[in-house]
């Protein structure tokens, strides 16, 4: 009869650690997808900021929706205010979409905490005047 317990608890821990471990997987996996996407929407707000072409405005589209899908509340609303900013004024201020981005994301990858202050690298070709015939070498 102890068998046939121990062998029944034996199995029901099997059956248990085995629930756990798919619960597990799929939290991990649902994660590892979110901040993926997340990353990639960041990279994209980040590449279009400052810039005066039209050349993103796919990829943001796609970036607003993913955060929208898959972000927190704080990152919708500031994804919905920066949609709207743009709806309205043909542009917007995504400086602080991309901070509360950096943030959480940083978190989520067990990163240090860093300042909240963010610099836009851009590299702006310079005008220069073209030849005209005449002018001197």
């Amino acid at each position: 009869m102890d068998i046939i317990f121990s062998s029944f608890l034996v199995i029901l821990g099997w059956g248990v650690t085995y629930f756990l471990a798919l619960k597990k997987s799929a939290r991990d996996k649902r994660r590892e997808v979110t901040t993926e996407y997340l990353i990639k929407a960041w990279r994209t707000l980040e590449s279009a900021s400052n810039r005066s072409d039209n050349s993103h405005n796919a990829k943001l589209e796609t970036a607003i929706a993913d955060i929208q899908l898959l972000g927190t509340q704080k990152q919708i609303e500031l994804a919905q205010q920066f949609a709207d900013q743009i709806s309205q004024t043909r542009s917007g201020d995504a400086l602080e979409l991309l901070i509360q981005l950096r943030e959480d994301l940083r978190m989520e990858l067990k990163l240090s905490p860093v300042k909240r202050n963010l610099k836009i690298l851009r590299f702006i070709e310079a005008y220069v005047p073209m030849k005209r015939e005449g002018d001197d070498v």
